[in-house]
Parts: structure tokens; C-alpha cells; sequence
């Protein structure tokens, strides 16, 4: 017997205001609707639980348990997804920065409070930077991304 991940699970006392969020700003799609259960695409789960459920009883006494985790996801159109960001109203925690090691980043809270992160994928951020004029070794070494991987992120050989 094997033990599969399923699925990171934001429990919500609003699963239609969390999952809204979630398919029009993030574009998740769901894959499962059970009323107090919905599966979105990309391995992201809402679910309220039942007041009388031993996790709904720890949950009322601990509001917002999720503050610890940030949600990532990841575009290769990156000013594309921004701009779809900024026509929602969003409370941010930063605008977009360019991370130490070459990515793009924005963060900002869901409905709930809880952090999301949206970057450029790492395929796309090392194009760029390769793009940018930092040579294949360069690039490597900013993004700690094996050589190999930035060769072939980048089609060239060696």
C-alpha cells in the first residue's frame, strides 16, 4: 500500500467566497464540487467542515490556521497574469519585486488571509535572464538551477 498526496487543503468558513476567488483570480477550475468539499485543478482543495466535526470544533478555536503557508503558483506569461491581478481588488502584500535569485514575484492575502504567491515559472525566469545578457553559467549560478537544466531551459548545448 502506498500513501499518495491528494491535495493542500484550505479550510474556510466561506467555501463559495474561497473557491470564487480561486477560479477568477487564479483561474483554477474545479474538478469537484461536494457543496463543503471542491477540488480545484493544480492539487488545491476548500473545504468547510461541519461545525460538530472534530476538525471544525479545533478550527473555532483557532481562527485563520492557515497564516503559516503560502499558496505558489506559477505563469510563463507573467505581465500578462499581473495584469489580470490588477483588475481584481486584491490586498497586497508586495507589488511585483525580482527576487534575489531572478524571479519575479507578487504576493498578496485570498479572501481568508491566507499568502499567495504568483511568479514566473522557472523555465521562464532563466530564459529571461539569459535574454537579459547573463551568460548560461551566470544564470546558473544566480538561480542555483543546475547547468544542465538552464542549457536546456535555454536550447543551447554545451
Amino acid at each position: 500500500m502506498t500513501i499518495r498526496f491528494h491535495s493542500s487543503v484550505i479550510v474556510t468558513r466561506n467555501v463559495r467566497v474561497l473557491a470564487r476567488f480561486y477560479q477568477d483570480v487564479l483561474e483554477q477550475e474545479v474538478t469537484s464540487d461536494f457543496g463543503a468539499y471542491v477540488v480545484l485543478s493544480g492539487g488545491l482543495s476548500i473545504w468547510c467542515p461541519a461545525a460538530d466535526h472534530v476538525a471544525g470544533e479545533y478550527l473555532s478555536q483557532k481562527p485563520n490556521q492557515n497564516g503559516n503557508m503560502e499558496r505558489r503558483f506559477e505563469t510563463d506569461d507573467f505581465e500578462g497574469a499581473t495584469e489580470r491581478l490588477n483588475g481584481h481588488q486584491i490586498n497586497t502584500l508586495h507589488t511585483v519585486i525580482q527576487e534575489i535569485w531572478g524571479q519575479r514575484t507578487v504576493r498578496f492575502f485570498d479572501p481568508d488571509g491566507n499568502l499567495v504567491e504568483v511568479g514566473e515559472s522557472i523555465p521562464w525566469f532563466v530564459i529571461r535572464l539569459h535574454a537579459e545578457g547573463l551568460s548560461l553559467e551566470d544564470v546558473a549560478k544566480k538561480t542555483s538551477v543546475p547547468l544542465e537544466s538552464v542549457r536546456k531551459f535555454c536550447k543551447e548545448e554545451k
